[in-house]
């Protein structure tokens, strides 16, 4: 092929990557490749922080958006018990229309990274969430934060996102059993064993923090 030709080509190649929205960045970084690359970057940090194998067994496709107030949760930064002391002010993640979910936040370090004997603990759970409105979900465990049976140390705190099988609800059966203790009820939770226990696919979605207590 002559040099015309090639020439040729590639405006054409252009024009039509133009016409399907593509950006000049785009256009260097073929979308494909941008979501390998995120892919390989999320499992990066899943296996530099050990949330694999300690919570999950394999990648989620994506990354959930969770905001305390102003401070932002991006895989494994540091927060502080301060801002983590009420639930997230923001949750969002892409999703397919007319689908349930199920989000969970659990600590895997209880009650200490050394010594997580009663691996995991779960701060907050909340199912049958049509779309991403996490606010019309059915809480299944409110939220809590640390509690004082927490060593002292740093602690992950990890946000799994399941997509319920079907379109009817789930009946957790979490929600009829007694709290009175509620965290000596809440020992030996597993992520990876409740998605399990209700049928779920694997994990879809993933986000992390660490917090000095």
């Amino acid at each position: 092929m002559d040099r015309r030709s090639k020439c040729l080509l590639n405006a054409i190649f252009q024009l039509l990557c133009m016409i399907q929205g593509y950006t000049s960045q785009d256009l260097v970084v073929p979308p494909f490749k941008k979501f390998r690359d995120t892919v390989v970057g999320l499992k990066n940090a899943l296996l530099d922080f050990q949330i694999i194998p300690d919570v999950l067994e394999d990648v989620p496709l994506q990354v959930i958006k969770v905001k305390f107030q102003d401070k932002i949760v991006n895989l494994g930064n540091k927060l502080t018990l301060l801002d983590i002391m009420v639930p997230p002010t923001h949750v969002s993640w892409e999703f397919e229309k007319g689908a349930l979910y199920t989000l969970i936040m659990s600590g895997p370090d209880y009650p200490s990274r050394m010594l997580p004997e009663f691996r995991e603990y779960p701060h907050w759970v909340v199912g049958n969430i049509p779309g991403n409105s996490y606010l019309a979900g059915e809480t299944v465990f409110d939220y809590h934060d640390p509690p004082e049976t927490y060593h002292p140390g740093t602690h992950r705190f990890v946000f799994t996102l399941y997509k319920q099988n079907g379109s009817e609800p789930v009946e957790f059966d979490e929600n009829i059993l007694k709290k009175e203790n509620m965290i000596l009820f809440r020992k030996y939770f597993k992520t990876e064993i409740f998605g399990r226990k209700y049928r779920m696919e694997a994990p879809i979605g993933v986000n992390f923090f660490e917090v000095d207590l």
